[in-house]
């Protein structure tokens, strides 16, 4: 089941987190996202607890949602993530989004085949932008012509 995330939430998401070595999001990181009107926390939730997240930032002076992350737990079931994003590009585009961007590592091939496959394009490279020094892909997917 995909639903909004709470503040009940917040433990479970930070063991999801905890799967990283670096670039995790903080308990006050969450607690903020959680309660902000421009942030969507959305989980992937079992009877055996959460199975990912998908957290969704928009700007108040740009149409454009950026995907800012999106987790699977490792015992989740295969087509999770691709659930999550799903339910995430169906929020933007009901709210009027132009599209959704987002930064990937470009070391993560699972990841950028599962964005490719549902649209979305490379637009641009950053060097150096995680904090281990591994380079990001951005890209992006419109939501309207």
């Amino acid at each position: 089941m995909i639903r909004r995330a709470t503040a009940a939430d917040l433990d479970e998401l930070l063991l999801l987190e905890a799967q990283f070595a670096g670039d995790r999001l903080s308990r006050r990181a969450f607690r903020h996202h959680l309660s902000s009107p421009r942030a969507l926390v959305s989980v992937a939730a079992s009877d055996d607890g959460l199975l990912g997240y998908a957290l969704l930032l928009r700007r108040a002076d740009s149409r454009w949602w950026r995907l800012y992350s999106l987790v699977r737990a490792e015992r989740a079931p295969a087509g999770t993530g691709r659930r999550l994003l799903l339910a995430g590009i169906d929020a933007a585009r009901e709210a009027g989004a132009a599209g959704l961007r987002l930064e990937v590592r470009a070391d993560n091939a699972r990841a950028i085949r599962l964005y490719r496959d549902l649209g979305f394009t490379l637009f641009a490279t950053l060097d150096g932008y995680y904090e281990d020094g591994a380079r990001a892909l951005r890209m992006a997917l419109a939501l309207v012509d």
